[in-house]
């Protein structure tokens, strides 16, 4: 809906409201149950010497040599990559959009627009574990430490890292207990927090489907306002935005790529759902554009835009690895086996999205300069891209677990990416 309130086209309000179905994806299909998209992978904490890095082993060939001084060791941990699910009640997921914006020129050379976005995800598809919460227990406060140094890991703050919350698979928990219990050792006490008694009563009876998700969020208000006016020798536009991101899933599906890879998501990994509602990255809270041309001495037609952002929120995270060891409280050793059901599993250490990169700006630079010959034109035009040399920071590893034992760029907050450096590009064109 249109309507010029003066009836001079000088004073606009417009109204939008739209439901868009989002087009096919792989992303939709490929965690369906025979699909196969994805596989396990095993950590052997042996294996054979190999003198050419290109050596490769077929699962016939890496069990053929299952030896513990001289092949693959018998024992390994395997993260769970492949979950998948049957199909049902799927429905194409789709955004509702409302906007609601105005235009008003001032004169015949000035235009102001103030707009505002509501866009919300409905039908967010993705894999559900219908048993989720009965299948897992909760450890608290368990400390970790590296399994070769051991010494501990650090948070994000610099102190020996606390995790509040750790999940375990039922299935993992029932046998322990039952090694604990009936074991070489029965003397060994079960483990803290629970007792033998649990063995009945626990239970790990996955019911996981792909379908749309019930409790999937994701919503977003955009508030912008922009200004632009033509003039005879210069022209000019600027606008500011403000965006609020908030959800507990990053897109069209709940599959999660907090950490380092790509996952099922909280609906079937229960550790990927703590602090998983709150702000979601990927667009800044604020950010402003603007540009300004004009004709310069000399024939010269110079350019300049600039940018400013508060930058995106991020969260700190730890992600479950064969690398680390865990210790309860009371210092009590975990056995690896006990974690065995959730390696590769992504935990949110903060709230989400409480943090942000720090804010930072952009100069661009462009002038050009045209000459007539022979009934055609020659253009030579030079641009300076980031012209005040911003080295920000735009990117950190955001993963507490250092994955390289004293690398300095694998600690937490470690520059991944920064502003594209400072360059200058010339170009030549000819028209007709």
């Amino acid at each position: 809906m249109i309507w010029d309130l003066t009836g001079r086209n000088d004073f606009v309000v417009k109204a939008h409201w739209g439901t868009y179905h989002q087009s096919m994806s792989s992303l939709f299909f490929d965690r369906a149950a025979g699909s196969n998209s994805y596989t396990n992978e095993r950590f052997y904490f042996q294996g054979p010497p190999i003198g050419d890095s290109r050596t490769t082993f077929t699962p016939a060939q890496r069990d053929a040599r299952l030896d513990t001084f001289t092949g693959f060791s018998p024992t390994y941990l395997e993260t769970i990559l492949n979950e998948a699910g049957s199909v049902e009640n799927f429905r194409q997921p789709y955004v509702r959009q409302a906007v609601l914006s105005f235009e008003k020129e001032f004169g015949q050379r000035w235009k102001v627009e103030v707009s505002f976005a509501n866009r919300v995800n409905k039908d967010i598809v993705g894999l559900v574990d219908r048993n989720l919460d009965q299948n897992y227990s909760l450890l608290a406060n368990v400390a970790v430490r590296d399994r070769v140094t051991q010494q501990p890991i650090f948070d994000q703050f610099g102190n020996p890292l606390v995790l509040p919350q750790v999940w375990i698979s039922n299935y993992d928990l029932v046998r322990a207990l039952i090694r604990r219990r009936d074991g070489f050792f029965r003397s060994q006490p079960p483990l803290t927090g629970f007792s033998f008694a649990d063995i009945d009563r626990l239970k790990f009876e996955p019911d996981i489907a792909l379908t749309t998700l019930p409790g999937a969020r994701r919503r977003t208000n955009q508030l912008s306002a922009s200004m632009r006016t033509e003039q005879q020798t210069w022209s000019a536009f600027a606008s500011a935005t403000f965006t609020d991101v908030r959800g507990n899933v990053e897109g069209l599906t709940g599959f999660a790529t907090t950490r380092s890879g790509f996952t099922a998501g909280p609906g079937v990994r229960r550790n990927e759902r703590i602090n998983h509602d709150g702000r979601l990255g990927g667009i800044p809270a604020f950010d402003t554009k603007a540009w300004l041309t004009a004709q310069l001495p000399g024939g010269i037609r110079g350019g300049l835009f600039t940018t400013f952002t508060l930058g995106e929120y991020i969260t700190p995270g730890f992600q479950i690895t064969p690398r680390y060891q865990f210790l309860l409280s009371d210092r009590t050793m975990l056995e690896d086996s006990l974690f065995a059901g959730v390696l590769g599993q992504s935990i949110l250490i903060e709230e989400r999205g409480a943090r942000k990169y720090p804010s930072y700006a952009t100069v661009d630079l462009r002038g050009e300069k045209r000459f007539t010959a022979g009934g055609l034109s020659y253009v030579i035009s030079g641009d300076v891209f980031n012209a005040l040399a911003s080295d920000a920071i735009i990117q950190r590893n955001l993963t507490v677990n250092d994955a390289v034992s004293k690398d300095p760029t694998s600690l937490f907050g470690a520059p991944r990416r920064r502003a594209a450096p400072l360059r200058l590009q010339v170009g030549f064109r000819i028209e007709r």
